[in-house]
């Protein structure tokens, strides 16, 4: 498509413009697709149906600044200048310098955490879902075109107004819908009673219903926590572990549960040892236990939790080698190398668990206590830098930058080490095979 001079024209939507965004595209993915997420179209020529300038608005969405500099590198060798943020936090603004057969394009690049970022997706998807949106922009570009007299400057700034007014009331509408789907404490346990009733109506031998984790526990989050229950069911029922986690799913992704909702179903034997349920099903069966008997809050139907005899040092050992072979054979070693942030905290908080219930009888679930805990008694070793990004990670006080993620991952593979030899006896790297 032919280039058109730079008079300022607004005119209707040309479908060739997503044709035109295409072929810029794929150029561009030739030069620098593997060191970005994705290359889209925004801008009013993104928008079917609406009137816009003739120039192709497009934007690649890097990770981070890390991989920047050779973005810029690879672009300069094909005709890009970089000419900074043109004033706009986070928006590197890209020019063409020689000529090429495109018609006319802004690009810019942004990491996919910007404001910029952000404020394209929200605009864009606000004209695109509400046309009466769509069609009062039009109407007030038009309108611009014929009292700007020709003048760009003015005529971006007369739209920022309007721009920023549908931002603005699209995030206060995000939060409300996000306020509305917080799932509660009440909410979380209507929802286990609502999964409860759906189970029972399957299968007449359940007996009993506990919440554990976080409801169980005490320390629920709204919008955060996940939901954990345990389900004891007669020895010959017939409902299978593999129904109950469809059921759970379901829930789940019904109700938009954070990070899961989880339902153990243990039948009467596997409540006293031998656990066998651990080497058959992969996983420390006995933390489940343990977290039963010191969590445990019924829903439904009752035990005595006191008559189930607390998993001994060995058992939990047993288990957590267990666990160490299923880790080995899905991540290899160093494992923490393919974990990320939430993941890294989530283990080097197990391996505290651990030497406190091995070592120290002391079982302390909650992960928000499980620092100051492990503290308190003796600890063998001590990452302070890493016990404090924990402590504000938990409360939501940092995000973590890539700095943080290789400490974590440094620290995580120095405690697994230490604890899989003082607790299991066990070289972490020979089993793994490092």
């Amino acid at each position: 498509m032919s280039k058109l001079s730079n008079t300022l024209i607004v005119i209707p939507y040309d479908p060739n413009w997503k044709t035109e965004f295409e072929r810029i595209r794929d150029y561009l993915m030739e030069q620098i697709g593997d060191l970005v997420l994705e290359i889209k179209h925004v801008g009013s020529t993104s928008v079917p149906g609406l009137c816009a300038k003739p120039i192709i608005d497009i934007v690649a969405v890097m990770d981070s600044y890390d991989l920047f500099p050779e973005i810029v590198s690879r672009l300069e060798k094909v005709g890009f200048q970089h000419e900074g943020d043109g004033g706009i936090k986070d928006r590197e603004v890209f020019k063409r310098i020689i000529s090429d057969d495109f018609m006319n394009y802004h690009f810019y690049v942004c990491p996919k955490d910007s404001e910029e970022n952000r404020r394209h997706n929200i605009f864009k998807n606000a004209l695109l879902n509400d046309k009466n949106i769509a069609d009062e922009y039009g109407k007030l570009k038009m309108r611009l075109i014929e009292e700007v007299n020709g003048d760009r400057v003015l005529y971006a700034n007369s739209k920022t107004d309007f721009i920023f007014g549908v931002i603005n009331k699209a995030i206060e509408n995000s939060m409300k819908i996000e306020m509305a789907s917080i799932i509660t404490e009440a909410k979380a346990i209507k929802i286990v009673n609502e999964f409860l009733d759906e189970i029972c109506r399957e299968n007449s031998d359940i007996l009993t219903l506990y919440l554990i984790g976080s409801l169980g526990g005490g320390y629920y989050r709204p919008g955060q926590s996940d939901i954990d229950t345990v389900i004891i069911v007669r020895e010959d029922a017939a409902i299978t572990q593999k129904r109950m986690d469809e059921i759970a799913n379901k829930y789940w992704k019904s109700y938009g549960i954070p990070k899961g909702f989880g339902s153990i179903m243990i039948r009467q034997s596997e409540l006293s040892p031998p656990y066998t349920k651990s080497e058959v099903e992969e996983f420390e069966f006995t933390v489940e236990i343990a977290r039963l008997k010191t969590q445990g809050k019924a829903v439904f139907g009752e035990i005595n939790l006191n008559d189930i005899k607390m998993p001994s040092k060995e058992d939990f050992i047993k288990d957590a080698i267990i666990m160490e072979k299923w880790f080995a054979k899905e991540f290899g070693y160093p494992m923490f190398d393919k974990l990320q942030i939430t993941g890294c905290v989530n283990t080097i908080l197990g391996c505290l668990r651990s030497y406190l219930m091995i070592e120290k009888s002391i079982f302390e679930f909650n992960k928000f206590l499980t620092i100051e805990t492990y503290m308190r008694h003796e600890p063998p070793i001590v990452n302070e830098p890493v016990f404090d990004f924990i402590h504000k990670k938990l409360k939501d006080e940092v995000a973590g930058s890539d700095d943080d993620l290789r400490m974590l991952r440094e620290c995580g593979t120095q405690f697994r080490d230490y604890f899989n030899k003082r607790l299991l006896n066990l070289e972490t790297s020979a089993l793994y095979g490092g």
